[in-house]
This record gives C-alpha cells, sequence and structure tokens, in this order.
C-alpha cells in the first residue's frame, strides 16, 4: 500500500522515479486497463505488448469490414464499454450485429472470452505489406464513406480528420511508412 501523498505526487508527475520503479508502481495508481496502458505510453513505454503477426484470414476480414476494426479495437477498453450493447450504441450498429461480429473475432482468436467477458490479447498485431490489393482497396473506400458519411452527422468543431501528402520517390516511401507506423503504435498502444 502507497500513503496517499505518494500516490497523489505520482499522478501528478511531481514524483522523480526510475521508469523501472514507476512500473512497478504503476498497477496501483492505474485502477483500469485503460489508463493502465495510457499511462505507459506517456512513459515512452511503446512495446508493452508481445508482437505478431496477424494470421492472413484475419487481416482480410479486417481490412475489409471497419465494423470488424472497431469492435476489436474497442474490446480494448475497460468491461462497462464493450459490453454488447455499449458497443451496439457507440457504433450504431444493431446488436445482433455486434455479437456476430465479436464471435467472428473470437473464431479468428483476435478476441478471447473468459467468465463471460470478452478481451483483447496482450499482442500488437502486425500485418505484412502484401496483403490483397482488393482488400486494402475496400478498407479505403470504407474509411472514406465513413468520413463522407461523418461531414453530414457530426459538427464541424467536433471532427478531425487528418491526412498527409507526400511528394517524393517511391525510395522514399519504405522510411517514411516505416516512420508513419511508429507512430501509430506509440499512439494506440
Amino acid at each position: 500500500n502507497l500513503p496517499v501523498g505518494t500516490v497523489s505526487k505520482l499522478q501528478n508527475r511531481k514524483l522523480k522515479l526510475s521508469k523501472a520503479r514507476a512500473r512497478s508502481l504503476l498497477p496501483v495508481i492505474a485502477r483500469s486497463e485503460l489508463r493502465y496502458r495510457r499511462i505507459l505510453t506517456a512513459m515512452g513505454e511503446t512495446e508493452v505488448f508481445r508482437r505478431e503477426k496477424l494470421p492472413a484470414r484475419a487481416a482480410e476480414v479486417i481490412l475489409n469490414s471497419w465494423k470488424h476494426c472497431a469492435v476489436l479495437g474497442l474490446h480494448g477498453l475497460d468491461a462497462e464499454f464493450k459490453s454488447a450493447g455499449a458497443l451496439a450504441e457507440r457504433l450504431a450498429l444493431p446488436l445482433a450485429e455486434i455479437l456476430e461480429i465479436r464471435a467472428e473475432l473470437t473464431d479468428l482468436g483476435l478476441l478471447v472470452e473468459e467468465n463471460g467477458e470478452f478481451r483483447r490479447l496482450d499482442v500488437s498485431w502486425a500485418s505484412s505489406d502484401n496483403i490483397r490489393s482488393e482488400s486494402v482497396r475496400n478498407y479505403h473506400a470504407q474509411n472514406l464513406g465513413l468520413a463522407e458519411a461523418a461531414l453530414g452527422a457530426i459538427p464541424m468543431e467536433e471532427r478531425d480528420f487528418c491526412s498527409i501528402q507526400v511528394c517524393g520517390s517511391r525510395r522514399s516511401l519504405p522510411p517514411l511508412r516505416q516512420e508513419i507506423r511508429g507512430f501509430l503504435n506509440r499512439v494506440s498502444a
């Protein structure tokens, strides 16, 4: 048990500790899986999960359906936010569809059920660059469709679209992709 003052100083970043000591105290102050991951990310600990290559079938399913991608991602939240009802409300999808997607993700080995609760594996999934171009095209088209729908449904001050335009040769793309993926890994941990 930590004194209340120590916990307060840790939370407000007023107590100087080594990363190893701070990490050992983290379960005490985090209070939730989501906050735990956010604090680790703030500490610069981006590789908190083992990295595994996403199975080809799972990559195809996720890239062909924004719904599958969203349901999988949201299972990283705390229990009250990832119930089937909460997911259906958040994604504006029928409950039956959420249950079907959850079953597919479980069959693919991307979700596990323990004591009636579903959770993502503690794995940072990576896909290869060899995914069928049709799947990537579908994924991009779905994201553009969601963005277009948001233009009419979400007030401007609540929207946040980001894009990047790169001028350069094909030789400059691999290091740029690696840099962007590194950034995405840091912010999505």
